[in-house]
């Protein structure tokens, strides 16, 4: 059962082509998941395939909600991530 799951899993993960967005720009969202991967050019873009390093654990999205944002920017990821609600 194990190898079932994960033979799917990896069959899942190699099929996107990387430069898939995780969100439709065209569509207004509460949501948005931001890429920590630092040391690479999509840190701190909007999410996509792309942020994914293989083997690196530290490679993750993040969400940043737009209620999150309503409030004054008092600390870093908003006064970094607010403005992609604009």
């Amino acid at each position: 059962m194990k190898v079932l799951r994960n033979t799917l899993l990896t069959i899942a993960l190699l099929s996107c082509d990387g430069t898939q967005a995780l969100h439709d720009p065209d569509q207004p969202s509460d949501e948005l998941y931001i890429c920590h991967s630092p040391h690479t050019p999509e840190h701190g873009k909007l999410c996509t395939d792309k942020c994914y390093e293989p083997g690196n654990p530290h490679t993750f999205c993040w969400l940043i909600t737009k209620d999150g944002c309503n409030r004054e920017h008092q600390h870093e990821w908003q006064k970094e991530n607010c403005h992609f609600f604009d």
